[in-house]
């Protein structure tokens, strides 16, 4: 399934991160960052999935690696993203790539 997602992601300073995305059956996010090397970075954050009546869907987990530009106004990233049941079993997984621009 390709779809496109729009969100917003705030990288702090001490490391943590929030991202929050256009989807009423979700949560914001959290998690953390941290640099690898030169312009790559490494990200991890959770948020949970409810169905259309309010009942838990699943808990997300995204990991990925940003590559940021030269300027630090866009980024590109590839990760997975992993949904777990209730009882923490892994019901699927998906491998999403990113485009981001820094808003002016």
């Amino acid at each position: 399934m390709i779809r496109s997602v729009r969100a917003l992601n705030l990288f702090i300073h001490d490391g943590s991160l929030t991202e929050t995305a256009v989807n009423v059956l979700r949560t914001p996010s959290v998690g953390t960052w941290r640099h690898l090397e030169g312009q790559t970075y490494t990200s991890t954050f959770t948020f949970y999935r409810y169905n259309p009546d309010g009942t838990f869907a699943s808990r997300a987990k995204v990991t990925r690696t940003i590559e940021l530009n030269n300027d630090g106004s866009k980024f590109t990233s590839t990760g997975t993203v992993e949904d777990f049941d209730a009882n923490n079993v892994l019901i699927s997984t998906a491998c999403p790539t990113e485009t981001a621009t820094r808003p002016e």
